[in-house]
């Protein structure tokens, strides 16, 4: 699978993606603070998935409809990044249809939402 990571998520997951064989970009490396608008706009257009940590993107998606090709909303807080990695990988192997669906997925703890879009 093809992933935009934002800055907001820890490089761990990032690099665990591409270690898992899959096309990352990861914004910190290099686009460090640009719009989360370009973010959304650039990730549709090439049509890669978003992993962020920031919740503004739901309203990018549902306020304001902007196109996604999938978004994934980690909503991990106090665990460990090698916690945080190992449940996203978990998430990508469990949910891969909804995810290529184009899908608007928040992971938490014990909780997974899929809004399909």
């Amino acid at each position: 699978m093809k992933f935009v990571v934002d800055e907001s998520v820890e490089s761990e997951i990032a690099y665990a993606l591409r270690k898992n064989n899959h096309d990352v970009i990861y914004i910190a490396e290099g686009n460090s603070g640009i719009k989360d608008l370009w973010i959304i706009q650039e990730a549709f257009k090439l049509k890669y998935i978003l992993i962020t940590q920031d919740k503004d993107f739901g309203e990018l998606v549902y306020r304001l409809s902007e196109n996604h090709s999938g978004i994934i909303l980690i909503r991990l807080h106090g665990l460990l990044p090698s916690q945080k990695t190992d449940l996203v990988l978990k998430l990508i192997n469990d949910y891969e249809e909804e995810i290529l669906d184009s899908s608007f997925i928040v992971l938490q703890k014990r909780l997974v939402r899929v809004r399909p879009k």
